[in-house]
This record gives C-alpha cells, sequence and structure tokens, in this order.
C-alpha cells in the first residue's frame, strides 16, 4: 500500500510509523526541522523526510508521495506527541490541547474539555486528545481524554483487536476506572511547569466510544511511551525524582517489586519499567533501572 504520510504543525517532537515494506505509514514533521519542499502541484507534493536505519549513520534523506495532510485542533494551541498507523493504513494520533473546540465527532468517550482545575502550572490548561484517521485522511473519530487539570497524552499503541492504548501525564482529577492497578494519584504536590502530576495509562474502545479502563501509573512521573504484547499486556516506563519521595507510593509497589532486578531507587532521578495485565486490574511486576 502507499505510505500515509500525516503532517502536523505545532508539535515539540517528531514521530515516524515505518510499514512492513520500510516506507513511513506515518509521520509527525518536526517544525525545528522543517521538510524541504521538493515539487508543489494540485495532486502531488514530495517531502523530504529523514530517515534512520538501526545500525547505519548518517541518516539519509529520500522522496516519498504525500498521500494526504490536514490540520487537527481549534482556536488554541496543540501539540501532537505520538502517531501509530495499523494494518489497514488507520492512523491514530495523541496529544495535548488547550482548545475547547478541538474537532471531536459524535458518540465518542468524552466530547467536552475538562479543563478549569487548580493545579495548573505556567503551561497553562490542557487536555489530552486521541484522534484515528482513516487512510485517506478522514476523520473517523476523535475524543478528549482527561480530567480537570493538565491532562497530555505522550504515547499511543493500538492491539490486534483494534483497542486503542494510551499514555501520559495525567493531573488531580484523572478519570480512572474502579478495579484499576492505581486509583490512588501520585503526585506529589510539587506545582511545577505543568502543574501537579502523574503518569496515566488508559485503553479505549476500538470506535472511541468507551473508556474500557484507565488507571494513573506511580507516583510523580508521568510516561513518555508504551508497548503492548502478544497477549495484550502493556509494558510503561516508571520515573523517580527528589519530588517523589514526597508521595504516598502506591499499593501496588509493595508487591510488584519482590523479584526485581533492581527493587529501589538508588539516585535523585531514576527510572524503571512495569508490566501491567491486559485487563489493567493488576500490576504482573517492575523494577527500577
Amino acid at each position: 500500500s502507499l505510505p500515509v504520510v500525516l503532517v502536523l504543525t505545532g508539535v515539540c517532537c517528531g514521530t515516524v510509523v515505518l510499514a512492513d515494506e520500510g516506507k513511513p505509514a506515518a509521520c509527525i514533521v518536526l517544525p525545528a526541522r522543517p521538510t524541504r519542499t521538493e515539487q508543489l502541484a494540485a495532486d502531488e507534493l514530495k517531502y523530504h523526510i529523514q530517515r534512520m536505519s538501526e545500525d547505519e549513520l548518517p541518516i539519509r534523506e529520500e522522496a516519498y508521495d504525500l498521500v494526504f495532510s490536514t490540520y487537527l485542533g481549534g482556536s488554541k494551541w496543540e501539540h501532537a506527541r505520538d502517531v501509530f498507523a495499523d494494518p489497514a493504513d488507520n492512523v491514530y494520533v495523541v496529544g495535548g490541547t488547550a482548545s475547547r473546540d478541538f474537532p471531536t465527532t459524535p458518540g465518542v468517550y468524552d466530547r467536552t474539555s475538562n479543563t478549569g482545575g487548580k493545579k495548573i502550572g505556567p503551561a497553562g490548561q490542557c487536555d489530552a486528545f486521541v484522534a484515528k484517521f482513516s487512510s485517506e485522511g478522514t476523520l473517523i473519530w476523535s475524543t478528549f481524554l482527561g480530567g480537570p487539570n493538565y491532562d497530555r497524552a505522550y504515547a499511543v499503541e493500538v492491539d490486534a483487536e483494534g483497542y486503542v492504548y494510551v499514555a501520559g501525564r495525567a493531573g488531580p482529577g484523572f478519570p480512572v476506572t474502579p478495579g484499576a492497578f492505581q486509583l490512588q494519584y501520585g503526585g506529589s504536590g510539587y506545582n511545577g511547569f505543568y502543574g501537579d502530576q502523574n503518569g496515566f495509562v488508559a485503553k479505549l474502545a476500538p470506535d472511541g466510544t468507551r473508556l474500557i479502563w484507565s488507571s494513573y501509573v506511580g507516583v510523580g512521573e508521568l510516561c513518555r511511551d508504551l508497548a503492548i504484547d502478544s497477549d495484550g499486556d502493556i509494558y510503561l516506563p516508571l520515573g523517580w525524582n527528589t519530588q517523589s519521595a514526597r508521595s504516598k507510593r502506591p499499593q501496588w509497589f509493595e508487591t510488584a517489586f519482590v523479584n526485581a532486578f533492581q527493587k529501589k531507587p538508588r539516585g535523585d532521578l531514576d527510572c524503571g519499567v512495569v508490566k501491567v495485565l491486559s485487563d489493567g486490574s493488576r500490576v504482573a511486576w517492575a523494577t527500577w533501572l
């Protein structure tokens, strides 16, 4: 199939997803490193995008046909943080928005911007969003995801059945679901640039209409990425800093690190990984690194 190139403005980071044939299935282009326009015509636009192989440097440039390009946003700012392309070339985009008029679609989980909370830093108000596009660039569905404080999605994955997994940063009041592995907010009370923050992970229905489950993750730090295995279990990063020690540790900390490679953080700034069961009910194991 033809590569689908999705170009979004206003992003702070770039993401490229490769299709099986090695061509980009979707990409978010970094404004700080703008692509060079090779040709502009009514029916064709070629971009040079940077592509890096695992074992070959420097980066080489290649030209690709632009299948579709679209803006996504409202009257204020948006940050697109991650992108995923499924086997049917549908494209999923997640990030954060300050726009109350951000485009959502009928019947989705949440069509209302949930900002207005008190635990907000200098970055201002923000709600997470999740959007799905067809291979031709049609918006299939789009939803807000968040509570009253600063929330932003940083990572998205989609399993073989079409369920959408999202991870990121969340403030107090984020919509966690009964039975999830961490209902307790783990922010430190430190009102930094984004306000009081904690990581989150959530699972949405394939059509975007339901929040299957949602949970906070860890203490203080955000989740910048996630991965899912063939069983649907989820792997998430953990973070630890000097502010994390101020937070009450979630109950799953008591058992998840029993057989860990590294049972405790060793410095003022540390990282780790946690495995969560597919239904979001329990942590299988965790370790610091």
